[in-house]
């Protein structure tokens, strides 16, 4: 069986359409999560992903509509995403 992995975009236009913050198409705590402070620039492994260009502007911008989604939503959102990786 062959899986895919939604891109971000996918992911936004998911949640925008759910009114719900992204971050909680995979969060399950009840209350927000605290932000994960990561390594940039010179402090940076070459290999970490999101720590520098693209990848790190990416990531950010998931982090910001994470923190905003309610419940309801990212329950919603888990059972889409359940259901799209049974495929």
């Amino acid at each position: 069986m062959r899986h895919t992995v939604p891109a971000v975009e996918t992911l936004e236009k998911f949640a925008r359409a759910l009114e719900m913050p992204i971050y909680q198409i995979m969060y399950d705590g009840d209350e927000p999560p605290t932000p994960v402070k990561t390594r940039t620039g010179k402090k940076a492994q070459k290999d970490e992903y999101g720590s520098f260009g693209k990848e790190a502007r990416v990531l950010d911008k998931f982090r910001k509509y994470l923190a905003k989604v309610t419940d309801r939503d990212r329950h919603v959102l888990l059972n889409m995403l359940q259901q799209m990786a049974k495929r």
